[in-house]
């Protein structure tokens, strides 16, 4: 015997050994695609025993050279997928396909969810951007829109003041109304830039000490005329010398008991009332610190209007809502007052709430933290 015959047969058991170990599956195909030989690896691959596996057709067209993925259903429906390599070889003197598997499942569904990922981040800053588009424009129209209504304001008070000669009654009676619409105008006009500003993150609030009397006093001021105008009853319940303080800013919480006051006027019918107050308070609102140790200003707005239902309650939160809609509607505006009221509130550490039933009237509450 030669050297070469005593060795080959060692050569072999070797490459057997190091088949048997490897933790990829190895398959021996012949020309027919039947399978003659499978390494453990390959078993658990297919999830069968040796006797089940060998001796079966392997399914697949098989190309030397060739690296494909294929999909391997177990038994019992799970699916898993591999690499597959495809060699050549001589197996007992015939020519056979030596097939590798590598099991790429996990590889498979990384890449899956990475590619979901990445779609969803493209959405959303997709979504980002068009939001950002819309606030950008909804900025830039307020400014172009607040420009001439100043003018027409400034010009017409100029021209009620008589700078130009005397005016008539009915001159000074229309002046007034072109006055009043304008004023409006501006109004909307300013909670559409304040609501694009809120929405791009960009107004920021003061949070210092000031008194609840003179907050609700001034707020009450301002919407006098309007509850005069539509015959209703206005209260202000804070006595003037109380010295409950809250912690916010003065121009904004100011703003939110206008939208308030001015949201309940418009929705109560003559003869009706308007109540507003402010109270310390350890409850605090929804989500919020509350116990004997928390210091809170409830201010309530109370009308004795239309009421609420339970949907409409948090409706009226969302940004453009109208709860009374269509072409004839009488109550005017943007359907941000509150919206905006909200937002600045929680900039402030508090919020906005509402207790409210159909025909029964609502309580508006605005919640500041109170000073110690």
């Amino acid at each position: 015997m030669t050297r070469t015959e005593a060795v080959i047969p060692e050569e072999r058991e070797l490459v057997r050994a190091i088949v048997e170990c490897v933790a990829d599956g190895v398959l021996v195909v012949d020309s027919g695609g039947w399978i003659r030989f499978a390494n453990p690896a390959a078993l658990t691959l297919f999830g069968r025993r040796m006797n089940d596996l060998v001796g079966t057709e392997l399914g697949y067209p098989l190309v030397a050279g060739q690296t494909a993925e294929i999909e391997i259903f177990r038994p019992g429906g799970a699916l898993v997928t591999a690499e597959l390599r495809v060699g050549e070889s001589i197996w007992n003197g015939e020519q056979v396909s030596v097939v590798s598997l590598r099991d790429i499942t996990e590889r498979k569904q990384a890449e899956e969810t990475a590619r979901q990922l990445a779609q969803e981040q493209a959405a959303r800053a997709q979504a980002e951007e068009l939001s950002q588009a819309k606030t950008d424009f909804l900025a830039v129209m307020s400014h172009e829109l607040r420009t001439p209504l100043n003018a027409v304001l400034g010009y017409t008070e100029l021209l009620d003041l008589g700078v130009n000669g005397p005016l008539s009654d009915l001159q000074r009676e229309q002046l007034h109304r072109v006055m009043m619409s304008a004023r409006h105008l501006l109004r909307l006009v300013n909670e559409i830039l304040d609501f694009s500003t809120l929405e791009a993150g960009q107004l920021t609030v003061r949070c210092e000490r000031h008194r609840a009397a003179a907050v609700a006093g001034m707020a009450c001021d301002i919407v006098r005329a309007l509850a005069e105008r539509m015959k209703l009853d206005m209260v202000c319940s804070v006595d003037p010398a109380s010295d409950l303080e809250y912690i916010g800013d003065e121009l904004r919480t100011r703003q939110i008991l206008v939208n308030l006051l001015s949201n309940s006027l418009k929705f109560t019918n003559a003869p009706g009332k308007v109540t507003i107050d402010a109270v310390p308070s350890t409850d605090g609102p929804p989500g919020h610190e509350a116990g004997p140790d928390a210091r809170w200003v409830a201010f309530h707005v109370c009308d004795t209007g239309i009421g609420l239902s339970e949907d409409q309650s948090e409706a009226i939160f969302a940004p453009f809502t109208q709860l009374d809609t269509g072409h004839t509607r009488r109550r005017d505006g943007t359907g941000l007052g509150l919206p905006i009221s909200r937002r600045l509130a929680r900039l402030m550490g508090g919020d906005v709430t509402v207790e409210s039933a159909p025909g029964e009237g609502s309580v508006f509450t605005l919640w500041l933290r109170g000073a110690s």
